[in-house]
């Protein structure tokens, strides 16, 4: 089976498919006094590194670190051990705006690696890193557990659950979402022991009704799964009678893949097109069609 390579660069001395460890570090937004004090000095013509790569300046603050379990290179079942560049503009945006994330509640579909839901869960009071096969889970609890002394509302803030995505909306949209949801989150075939570990408790039913962050970064690459992806986004972010002050935000990262068939006389980024015409304008929203 063909590997898939991660954009994360790796030691080549160390097996791609090797789980290795990484410390991503993300500057902070700084003001136009403290950049002029701290800034390197600028170099002219600008400075590149030995790959050829724009060099930029920056300020020598130090910023939040993450630190990720990850591989640098899995088969297409596996693609949730690497970290994605979706990923690390999600955590960019939510460090930018850390203050409107800080007490909230989230969940990030398709965690994979976790890392945008762990930069989150430094501000939120619960986030659920959400994930279907056992090994990804796994190793999404080790990076939980290797960043949990940073979350700022205590270290049992990041939670792993597992999530199918093609058995999470409930088929009556009048029931219960959260207990709709329950029936269809836990599968037999994550195994035993990860089924036990990963499954949802009724305490997170009762925070998940609370949801106001969904996160999604570069899940959009198969038909299916993004059109079971889009219904489970529906089905929360429809307005719940009960809670009438509560307001829901999808935050979706997502690169325009491009490829070539047989069919096509130039590349087409398939998966994002597809994507986008699950929707129709109306107005200046957008709904499913």
């Amino acid at each position: 089976m063909d590997s898939i390579c991660s954009d994360v660069r790796h030691d080549p001395s160390k097996d791609a498919a090797h789980i290795d460890i990484s410390t991503f570090t993300i500057l902070p937004a700084f003001s136009s006094a403290l950049e002029e004090k701290t800034r390197r000095p600028r170099s002219d013509p600008p400075y590149v590194d030995q790959d050829g790569d724009l060099v930029l300046d920056r300020c020598h603050q130090v910023g939040k670190a993450v630190a990720i379990h990850h591989a640098c290179s899995t088969d297409l079942s596996r693609v949730g051990l690497q970290v994605w560049p979706g990923a690390l503009l999600l955590a960019d945006y939510i460090l930018e705006h850390e203050k409107h994330f800080d007490g909230c509640v989230g969940m990030e579909v398709g965690a994979g690696t976790g890392f945008a839901g762990l930069v989150l869960a430094q501000s939120a009071r619960r986030v659920f890193l959400t994930d279907h096969d056992a090994g990804v889970m796994c190793n999404c609890q080790r990076n939980v557990e290797a960043n949990a002394s940073e979350f700022r509302h205590g270290p049992g803030v990041a939670l792993v659950r597992h999530l199918d995505l093609f058995h999470a909306v409930p088929s009556d949209p009048g029931k219960n979402l959260c207990a709709g949801r329950h029936s269809g989150i836990t599968s037999a075939d994550t195994g035993n022991e990860a089924q036990e570990t990963f499954q949802w408790r009724p305490e997170n039913l009762a925070d998940l009704a609370d949801l106001q962050v969904i996160l999604a970064a570069d899940i959009i690459y198969d038909d299916d799964l993004t059109e079971a992806f889009m219904r489970l986004v529906e089905s929360f972010l429809m307005p719940d009678q009960s809670k009438p002050g509560l307001q829901r935000t999808l935050l979706l990262a997502t690169e325009k893949r491009y490829n070539i068939t047989m069919y096509d006389a130039a590349p087409q980024p398939h998966a994002y097109l597809f994507f986008r015409d699950l929707f129709r304008a109306e107005g200046e929203e957008l709904h499913l069609n």
